[in-house]
């Protein structure tokens, strides 16, 4: 027997008439036959526009939505991905070896590392991370994290000395 989903006993799932006697859900051949097709009849919407689904489609209405929902998907920002990062900048350190073309290409990368990070640090005081659990995360004690990542002051809007009265 399975669950009735109607609050109310003794009443058909699918038409809503009395059941007879001894009955569970359909009053009916009929309509047990169009109420079990009714249930295995399942409405499929695009994943990407929300567009129900038409044919044999299963997840996206178009190629276009297609591509665009698992471009969506994926995700490429990961422990893996960053260490294939580092793997290709040690790469380029390595045929730098006496190549003066590509030394300020490292530079600017190590640059923009070091702003990378303490746009991080910042971004982890912010969401209420302590000294000392960046520092954890980062391999450093809480004074390190201190003096190489200063807290940076608000800067106040209001302008000062214009206006005002000798």
């Amino acid at each position: 027997m399975t669950a009735r989903k109607t609050p109310g006993p003794w009443i058909c799932d699918r038409c809503g008439n009395p059941l007879p006697p001894r009955y569970q859900r359909y009053c009916s051949a009929d309509c047990r036959v169009q109420g079990k097709a009714a249930e295995r009849r399942v409405i499929r919407h695009c994943a990407w526009c929300q567009v129900q689904l038409t044919g044999r489609r299963k997840r996206f209405c178009s190629d276009r939505c297609k591509y665009k929902g698992q471009k969506r998907e994926r995700v490429i920002e990961t422990s893996d991905y960053g260490k294939g990062t580092i793997a290709r900048i040690r790469k380029m350190a390595e045929r730098a070896d006496g190549n003066l073309e590509v030394l300020p290409w490292l530079a600017a990368i190590a640059e923009a590392s070091r702003e990378t990070l303490a746009a991080a640090v910042d971004g982890s005081r912010t969401h209420g991370h302590s000294d000392a659990e960046i520092g954890q995360a980062l391999g450093i004690t809480r004074q390190a994290v201190w003096k190489r990542f200063p807290r940076q002051p608000k800067v106040d809007t209001e302008t000062t000395g214009t206006g005002g009265t000798a």
